[in-house]
């Protein structure tokens, strides 16, 4: 199997298991949902964050830097929360956190819908748990479980019918394998990038990528060069073995002893 890893940047990656057969509009189409759900997981985990910060869960100096700034949304004061309540929130963030972090990259772990959905429902279950009457202020979790996250946050969401995908400089284009532009080996791992289409040219790197993306463009075309030079080992066999190569051939077609066979009486 393929492995493509979509990387943001260096803490926000995840990893999919797909073919060389994969078509580009399939690849691009199941990255974008699974980098939305994963921004939906994001955002709860920040929400449920905000609810232990507005009830207890920061320290003077915080509260007064929190107080003092305008733009901050207090949507959940005035929840009384038990000591194990606030265990069990700090455990659904710990482990959302855990969910989405690049170590599940570093451990090979591929990411499919299905896990997405299980961790989502997971999450909604915990939060049902703790506050079984529902929240005065459920807006944002109501959008986030319901696949809305766009709305929440568009700059890291995708469309996945007009989102474009990015490897080592070039577009991936759609109406064309992934193949086309990596290759038939099945043992390969990339990095790519989506990217929203109003955004021109390919995506920005960081210093990582480069070198990541190097290494993937000299295994490429290592690759490329061992195939061809196979093909051509393989044709100089058919050459040497094949009949009219064969320098006594012609002496033996004059003297007639072209396909005699030689048998012991």
């Amino acid at each position: 199997m393929v492995f493509v890893v979509h990387k943001k940047n260096e803490s926000d990656q995840f990893m999919i298991e797909t073919s060389c057969s994969t078509q580009n509009d399939e690849l691009i189409s199941l990255l974008s949902q699974l980098n939305n759900q994963r921004v939906s997981i994001s955002i709860i985990a920040e929400e449920i964050e905000k609810i232990l910060d507005e009830n207890g869960g920061k320290n003077e100096e915080e509260k007064e830097e929190m107080e003092g700034n305008e733009k901050e949304t207090k949507r959940y004061q005035g929840i009384s929360l038990s000591q194990q309540q606030r265990i069990s929130l700090e455990r659904i963030i710990n482990d959302s956190r855990i969910f989405i972090s690049k170590k599940q990259v570093d451990e090979k772990i591929a990411l499919t819908l299905s896990m997405n959905e299980q961790q989502l429902q997971s999450m909604k279950q915990g939060l049902a748990s703790i506050f079984p009457q529902g929240l005065k202020d459920s807006s944002v979790f109501d959008l986030a479980f319901e696949g809305k996250a766009k709305e929440l946050s568009p700059k890291e969401c995708y469309d996945p019918a007009t989102a474009t995908l990015w490897w080592a400089g070039k577009e991936l284009e759609r109406g064309q394998t992934l193949g086309k532009y990596i290759g038939k080996n099945e043992k390969t791992k990339i990095i790519a990038k989506l990217q929203r289409a109003t955004a021109q040219g390919p995506p920005a790197k960081d210093e990582s990528e480069y070198t990541e993306q190097q290494k993937e463009m000299m295994s490429f075309y290592y690759k490329r060069a061992q195939e061809q030079k196979k093909l051509e080992e393989d044709n100089e066999d058919s050459y040497v073995n094949s009949a009219w190569a064969n320098p006594k051939n012609l002496k033996n077609t004059f003297n007639g002893l072209e396909n005699i066979s030689w048998k012991h009486q």
